[in-house]
């Protein structure tokens, strides 16, 4: 009987069509031992994740041949049933690709080496020591949320971390809004709010080189409560913590892989989205307004509103009251003190309490 060619044997795991005698994706499986759940995000990402030359080359595809983009989201994701830290694991590829080779170009273009990691995914079930900001914990329990994180080349590198915070957490609001049709919206800078309890929050964190003092890149860590864990919220966050879904009964985000790659690929595809708008010819003044301007639409915190502030995170000392004027286009928060002196606050300065923060 005579012996079957690959073509007629194999399917291509990114197609499902016959595979051709040389096929990369049969080829990369192969070397790498793929999952099926690995190829099932990658195809995914490179269906609806649209991504300009300039911004990865080798991600910008023709629309009609997925297949090369499949391949090379397949080689940037990273999954894990468990991890300490998926923003420790990406910064510390981040930090290894910064050390063998620049990721920029004289002009500010991104090097070969700065496309071969821009989008690197880590995603993780469970988080052993899950970080948000000022050093706080973020409560990542088994099977009920996301937990991803992203590597960011902006063209040029990071000029501002909280503009790019902003523009993620737009991006985490407008894939809500496309994969589960809720309204959710931004308590300044980073945290995700739904039905007046926060439901996710971002960290971005900015990696140097340490050769001459810049931050080439970024990884924006996201984390999202699907459901609420089997126990409930911990004592000290079930006045304050939410999630999409109000019970556990609606727990089939782990199960369901095809709901779960819809919300990545829809966060990646909004990310990259708002961000080549500030990126498309440097940062063009206007096209960063624009994208601030979908975030204080977004905003819990609208001029007008009181607030306290706390200078010291976790401490009452030195707190005081002030009115919300507004968010500038570097995403700091524009008040008014009860002295009337006016102040620009950065999201690293302080934490707030307001009783506006609802919708």
């Amino acid at each position: 009987m005579p012996q079957q060619s690959r073509s007629e044997k194999e399917r291509c795991p990114f197609t499902q069509t016959q595979a051709c005698d040389s096929c990369p994706a049969i080829i990369a499986e192969r070397e790498q031992f793929t999952s099926a759940e690995l190829i099932s995000l990658a195809d995914t990402l490179a269906r609806k994740v649209n991504i300009s030359y300039s911004i990865c080359k080798h991600l910008s595809v023709n629309p009609n041949n997925k297949l090369y983009a499949a391949i090379a989201w397949k080689e940037r994701i990273h999954l894990y049933q468990e991890i300490d830290s998926t923003n420790t694991l990406a910064r510390s590829l981040l930090q290894k690709a910064i050390q063998e080779n620049k990721l920029h170009y004289s002009n500010g273009t991104l090097t070969n080496q700065a496309c071969s990691i821009q989008g690197t995914i880590v995603l993780a079930n469970h988080q052993t020591d899950g970080r948000g900001r000022q050093g706080r914990s973020f409560f990542s329990p088994q099977a009920t949320g996301l937990y991803l994180s992203t590597i960011i080349i902006p063209p040029g590198g990071v000029k501002n971390p909280a503009q790019l915070t902003a523009s993620a957490a737009v991006a985490v609001c407008k894939a809500l809004e496309q994969v589960y049709q809720i309204q959710p919206a931004i308590k300044w800078v980073n945290d995700i709010f739904y039905k007046g309890k926060k439901i996710g929050g971002i960290l971005t964190e900015g990696v140097m080189d340490t050769s001459d003092g810049t931050i080439p890149g970024a990884v924006v860590g996201i984390g999202l409560n699907i459901t609420p864990p089997d126990k409930g919220f911990p004592l000290e966050l079930e006045s304050i913590a939410g999630a999409i879904f109000s019970n556990t009964t609606d727990r089939n985000f782990e199960e369901n892989n095809s709901q779960r790659n819809d919300l990545i690929s829809a966060i990646m595809q909004n990310i990259f989205h708002a961000l080549e708008k500030q990126w498309r010819q440097g940062d063009r003044p206007q096209e960063i307004d624009t994208v601030m301007e979908e975030y204080r639409q977004r905003s819990l915190l609208k001029p007008g509103h009181k607030v306290r502030v706390f200078p010291l995170a976790g401490s009452t000392q030195d707190s005081y009251l002030a009115t919300c004027l507004g968010i500038d286009s570097n995403a700091r928060l524009q008040i008014q003190m009860e002295d009337g002196k006016y102040k620009l606050l950065d999201s690293g300065e302080v934490s707030l309490q307001s009783q506006e923060f609802t919708n």
